[in-house]
């Protein structure tokens, strides 16, 4: 037996006793190591599929699944599965030699839990522990829990300051200078020569993407395409690195002016689809959208809760996985403004299930038209991106797979209702 002979059945029971507050303080922040290798037993027996390796990936997931516990209360062991159970409990991971007593060190919450994970390796078989508890592992796990609490209080202190530090920048009196952004951007038509609106606060680093962001809430609805240009020789501004300062748009008082066509989304639709083999008969497109779209979906395979967890967790992500987000929200229709609002998105306990989800011809051929510069850019190819992040990588094939699908469908519609 792995410990005290608890039955399974009498330890779901005492689940009942642990609240999600509790389970939260313990999450919150930095714990002693039995701690951690506590909730890595409770994730690798039930949750196989997931791959968490360190406390923040943990604690991320944890935290957000609100029925953990009726989770590990309704979860019984098949036959089939209680040998990979038994070797994470007591081989793998040792969390049949884990002390109730070290648990209560830190947190009673995790007393209860500990005996949940010690019937849960009595009822795959698991031997008894190895090796005694002395008063000096007793006196570890204490030390171990009084490092964890101070840490905790650190990381307090420094998010109390930091608050403190801005409220008192809030509170500083504002220069006495002009509210009205200094830069300023003409956008005037080259069909009828008229200055179609002013963009304030134009930067000299603004690139075609800054302009077309600022100018698409302008535009009817249909636009797709929109084709900037600059200079007396009216060349196409570069989608990518391109600025207003490399293009000599600004001039010394930050003020100039842009010209700009804009295409329909079926001009853009027609353009996109010719992209790709669009087959002729029905059958063939039908099958050729299947496959498609399970190539896309199936780069999602090794997607877990813990590598979206992973890219959520970023404060201030690499551009390439901000840019691969922003590509996802617009097919998923999730509005967005910042990373914050990317991250929201995230948070959702479905988000993996929406994106397998999705119905790739429901989007408009308003949405292909902006999702086109993501699947344009040269540095956001699949292989690119997974130099930076593995999980970026796969939502990134996924993006182009539905884009393609949507697109052919799209057009194809076009064609039949021509």
């Amino acid at each position: 037996m792995a410990s005290t002979g608890t039955p399974l059945s009498r330890a779901r029971s005492n689940l009942d006793f642990v609240t999600r507050k509790d389970l939260d303080n313990v999450l919150s922040g930095p714990v002693p190591w039995y701690v951690k290798t506590l909730f890595e037993g409770i994730l690798k027996s039930t949750s196989p599929g997931v791959d968490a390796e360190s406390w923040q990936q943990m604690s991320e997931l944890l935290r957000a699944d609100v029925d953990l516990i009726s989770k590990l209360q309704a979860f019984e062991p098949e036959d089939s599965d209680k040998h990979r159970i038994r070797d994470i409990l007591h081989a793998e991971l040792e969390v049949t030699s884990l002390r109730s007593e070290f648990m209560a060190q830190f947190s009673p919450a995790c007393v209860l839990l500990l005996r949940w994970c010690h019937a849960l390796g009595d009822a795959c078989g698991c031997p008894p522990p190895t090796f005694p508890m002395t008063e000096e592992h007793l006196q570890d796990a204490q030390e171990k829990a009084q490092e964890a609490r101070e840490e905790r209080e650190r990381m307090a202190r420094e998010k109390t300051e930091k608050l403190r530090s801005e409220a008192k920048v809030l509170e500083t009196p504002a220069s006495p200078v002009s509210e009205e952004p200094k830069g300023r951007l003409q956008l005037q038509s080259v069909l009828s020569g008229e200055v179609f609106a002013t963009l304030k606060g134009a930067l000299p680093a603004w690139t075609y993407k800054d302009i077309a962001d600022r100018m698409r809430p302008l535009l009817p609805s249909d636009v797709g395409t929109i084709t900037l240009f600059a200079g007396e020789a009216m060349e196409p501004m570069e989608h990518y690195t391109a600025t207003l300062e490399s293009l000599g748009v600004l001039d010394d008082s930050q003020e100039g002016q842009i010209q700009y066509t804009v295409d329909t989304a079926e001009a853009f639709l027609e353009t996109a689809g010719k992209r790709l083999d669009l087959p002729n008969g029905s059958d063939e497109l039908q099958g050729e959208l299947r496959r498609m779209l399970t190539e896309a979906t199936r780069s999602l395979d090794y997607l877990s809760k813990a590598d979206v967890a992973e890219v959520r967790a970023l404060n201030k992500p690499p551009r390439a996985i901000q840019l691969v987000m922003e590509a996802v929200a617009l097919l998923m229709a999730h509005p967005f403004d910042s990373w914050k609002s990317l991250r929201a998105m995230m948070d959702d306990k479905l988000f993996l299930t929406k994106l397998l989800q999705l119905d790739a011809h429901r989007v408009s051929p308003e949405v292909l038209a902006q999702v086109h510069w993501y699947i344009a850019n040269p540095d956001l190819l699949p292989g690119q991106v997974k130099n930076i992040s593995r999980a970026a990588a796969s939502l990134c094939s996924w993006t182009r797979g539905v884009y393609d699908v949507a697109v052919i469908v799209s057009r194809y519609r076009a064609l039949q209702a021509a």
